[in-house]
C-alpha cells in the first residue's frame, strides 16, 4: 500500500514501541518463549533505529 517506509523512523521507532508494549504485557502475563524473541525483537528495532541515524548524519 504504500503508505509507509520501511527505512523510515515512523516505521522504526514503531516497531520498537510495540516491542515495548509487548514487554509491558509479558509483566502480567509472562511466557518465556514470547520473551526471548521480544528481546530479538527490541534489539532489531534499536539497530535499525541506528542505522537510520546513521544514514541521516551521513552526507550523500
Amino acid at each position: 500500500m504504500d503508505k509507509i517506509v520501511p527505512k523510515g523512523l515512523n516505521y522504526n521507532l514503531s516497531n520498537l514501541v510495540g516491542a515495548i508494549l509487548l514487554f509491558t504485557s509479558l509483566c502480567i502475563n509472562f511466557n518465556l518463549a514470547s520473551f526471548v524473541i521480544d528481546i530479538f525483537w527490541v534489539i532489531a528495532a534499536i539497530v535499525s533505529l541506528i542505522n537510520y541515524k546513521r544514514r541521516k548524519i551521513k552526507p550523500t
